[in-house]
C-alpha cells in the first residue's frame, strides 16, 4: 500500500493535467480531496507547473530579445559596410616620387586658408610678390583651394626634397574624412616622412580650441611620433606683428603651450618654430629673406633627421581604417 502511495505521489508531482484527471476518476473525487497528503502534492505540482511556465516565458523573452539584437547588429553591419564602400570609392591613387634616405620628405598640414600652398611655393624657390608662381596652387581667404594631394620635387639649400601639399583641416565642403583617407593611401607607400610642416597663421596665433582639436586629430592620426617630426611655420609674421612676436618670445610661448596641452610630447623637446612674412619692398631684399627662410627650415629638418628615422606611415589611423575596425567588432558580436 505504501509503495503504491509513493508511486501515486510521484505521478502527481510530475503528471500532466490529463493524467491527474484520470487518477481522480479512478480513485474517486472524494477520496482525492479528503487526503491531505494528496492536497500538498497537488500544490507542489501546481508550483512546479507555474515555474516551468515562467521559465518558458523567460526563455521565450530572452530568445526574442536576442533575435532583435542580432537583427539590429546585422543592420549596423550593413550600414557600416556601406560607409566603407562609399569612402573606398573616393580614394584615388597618387604615384609617389622617389623618396630615399638622401631625400627629405615633407608634408604640409594645417587649417584651410593659413597659407600652406604659399609656404610650399616659397620653399620651392618661388620669390614672386604673392608666392603664387610655384608648383602649388595658392589662394586667398578661408576657402579651400587645395582639393587633392599634390607633390613636387625641390632643392632646398642644395638638398633634394619632396614637398607635399594637403587639403586644409576643416575643409569648407566637409570632406575631411575623404582627404585623410587619401592622405593615408598616399603616405602608406611614400617611404616615410622626415618632417610634418604645420602651417599656422601668425596673424591669429591664439592657442584656441580649434587649434587644439586639429592637433588632437593629427596626434590620433599619426600617433605620438608626430611630435618628433613636427616643424611649425607661422605665416604673416611681419611689421608690427613680427616685432611684438619676438619681443614676447612668441616661439617659446607656443612651445610651452604645446607641452601643456599634449602630454605625449617629450618634455625636453622644443618643437622648431620658423616664421615667414613679407617685410620688404625691394625684390632683392625679398629674395634674400626667402632664401634665409628656406635655409632655416631645412636646417630644422636636418636636426630632426639626425635624431629620428623617417616616420613610417603604415600604422596611420585613417577614418576608413577606423570604420573597418568597427565593422570587425560588429562582425564578432553578430557571430
Amino acid at each position: 500500500m505504501i509503495s503504491q502511495f509513493l508511486l501515486l505521489a510521484a505521478l502527481l508531482i510530475s503528471a500532466t493535467d490529463a493524467v491527474v484527471a484520470e487518477l481522480i476518476g479512478v480513485l474517486g473525487v472524494g477520496w482525492y480531496f479528503n487526503n491531505e497528503v494528496m492536497i500538498k502534492l497537488l500544490k507542489q505540482r501546481n508550483k512546479k507547473k507555474e515555474k516551468l511556465q515562467d521559465d518558458k516565458n523567460r526563455n521565450d523573452n530572452e530568445k526574442s530579445k536576442l533575435e532583435e539584437e542580432l537583427e539590429e547588429l546585422a543592420q549596423k553591419l550593413g550600414i557600416k559596410q556601406q560607409e566603407i564602400e562609399k569612402e573606398e570609392s573616393k580614394i584615388f591613387k597618387v604615384e609617389n616620387l622617389l623618396n630615399d634616405e638622401s631625400t627629405k620628405f615633407m608634408v604640409a598640414m594645417g587649417m584651410t586658408g593659413d597659407g600652406k600652398s604659399t609656404v610650399l611655393n616659397r620653399l620651392s624657390g618661388d620669390d614672386s610678390n604673392d608666392g603664387d608662381e610655384g608648383p602649388f596652387e595658392a589662394g586667398y581667404g578661408d576657402q579651400s583651394v587645395t582639393q587633392a594631394i599634390k607633390h613636387a620635387a625641390a632643392h632646398i639649400g642644395g638638398q633634394q626634397s619632396i614637398l607635399v601639399d594637403t587639403p586644409g583641416y576643416k575643409d569648407t565642403r566637409g570632406r575631411d574624412n575623404t582627404h585623410f583617407n587619401n592622405l593615408s593611401s598616399y603616405l602608406y607607400g611614400s617611404g616615410g616622412i622626415d618632417a610634418i610642416i604645420l602651417v599656422l597663421s601668425g596673424s591669429n596665433p591664439r592657442f584656441d580650441g580649434n587649434l587644439q582639436d586639429m592637433l588632437k586629430y593629427y596626434e590620433s592620426y599619426f600617433g605620438p611620433k608626430l611630435w618628433d617630426h613636427l616643424v611649425v611655420i607661422l605665416t604673416h609674421i611681419e611689421g608690427a606683428v613680427k616685432k611684438s612676436f619676438h619681443e614676447a618670445n612668441g616661439d617659446k610661448k607656443l612651445q610651452d603651450n604645446l607641452k601643456l596641452h599634449f602630454e605625449k610630447i617629450n618634455p625636453v623637446l622644443d618643437i622648431p618654430v620658423v616664421t615667414i612674412g613679407k617685410d620688404c619692398e625691394d625684390q632683392q631684399v625679398c629674395e634674400e629673406e626667402y632664401a634665409a627662410f628656406r635655409e632655416e627650415l631645412i636646417s630644422k629638418v636636418y636636426s630632426i633627421s639626425n635624431d629620428h628615422a623617417k616616420l613610417e606611415c603604415t600604422a596611420i589611423k585613417s577614418p576608413i581604417k577606423k570604420l573597418r575596425k568597427e565593422r570587425e567588432v560588429l562582425t564578432i558580436q553578430h557571430k
